[in-house]
């Protein structure tokens, strides 16, 4: 009994004293390459903003633009911001109407020459599909579920279909994969009839961009095993159709414990000839700390009706 009041005491301490803090890394060579070499070794760090972080990063094709999220410790928020490759800001507001509440992972895909988004909007309860105009604003083309709280989704085309995978938060934060698929982006978009298609902490939730390498299918996917976003597993997609799935891990990619982030590792996106990376460090962030005073004191802002046009 002593040690198990002592273990939640210290547990407690420690969710007031200690957050995350993440960090975008630029590697120099393909998505694929982390097949055979599953390092972070060589990647780049951008140095964190004041008072938060940045996260779940995707490049626009053939540009030096990156969606990334950015979070603030002290609102306990994200939205998406597009910055350029040395982490200044690019554009505030990168969608042509905002996304109501927390937004993360701007998953792009570039297929045939369209570039589309699919943005985790979870809080808003439903996912919408967004398109990148010949102005270079994101607007929506297709509201794929309009009461679906669906995590880290990403489209890919594959055996003439259409799919998003996602983890559906009803069912659990990190432990459940689940496959919506189409015939065109338009929808209407179908579950997979085994939903959810796979279970466990391990290799479900997505972890950035499925590719496709020796006529094989790829599906980068997050370690939470031991904490959210330990590492990155790359899974072979084995079977893939409306009513069939399997998959098998190949590569594990681990934070660098020699870097500045050696506590976790969640996002892998592929960015031509470069892959887009993101890891965390674990330790004291004065605006969260202070965030959680003023909460216990009642002194915190509301900002339930915030939105990327007023993300400071």
């Amino acid at each position: 009994m002593p040690g198990s009041l002592l273990r939640r005491a210290r547990s407690r301490v420690r969710s007031w004293l200690i957050d995350e803090t993440w960090a975008i890394g630029i590697v120099d060579r393909p998505i694929a390459s982390f097949l055979l070499r599953p390092t972070l070794a060589d990647a780049r760090w951008l140095p964190p903003p004041r008072g938060g972080y940045l996260a779940d990063p995707f490049g626009l094709p053939d540009q030096d633009t990156i969606l990334v999220e950015r979070f603030d410790h002290a609102g306990n928020l994200g939205w998406l911001v597009a910055i350029t490759p040395d982490g200044a800001l690019r554009d505030p507001q990168p969608f042509d109407r905002p996304l109501r509440g927390h937004a993360s992972f701007p998953f792009l895909a570039a297929i045939d020459g369209t570039v589309f988004c699919l943005p985790e909007n979870a809080a808003g309860g439903r996912l919408d599909l967004w398109r990148r105009d010949p102005e270079g604003r994101f607007r929506p083309v297709a509201t794929v579920a309009d009461d679906l709280p669906a995590a880290d989704a990403a489209l890919f085309p594959w055996n003439g279909r259409w799919w998003i995978a996602f983890t559906d938060l009803r069912l659990g934060a990190h432990d459940n994969l689940c496959l919506l698929h189409a015939e065109t982006p338009g929808g209407p978009w179908r579950p997979h009839r085994r939903h959810p298609v796979k279970r466990g902490t391990g290799s479900s939730r997505s972890g950035g961009t499925p590719f496709v390498h020796a006529g094989e299918l790829y599906r980068p996917a997050q370690d939470c095993g031991s904490t959210y976003g330990a590492a990155i597993v790359i899974n072979r997609v084995l079977e893939l159709s409306p009513d069939r799935f399997a998959e098998e891990p190949v590569a594990r990619i681990a934070p660098d414990p020699s870097s500045p982030y050696p506590d976790g590792a969640h996002t892998l996106s592929a960015w031509g000839e470069r892959t887009l990376v993101d890891a965390k460090r674990h330790g004291f962030v004065p605006a969260a700390f202070q965030r959680r005073v003023l909460g216990r004191l009642g002194r915190l802002p509301d900002l339930t009706t915030k939105t990327q046009e007023s993300p400071a």
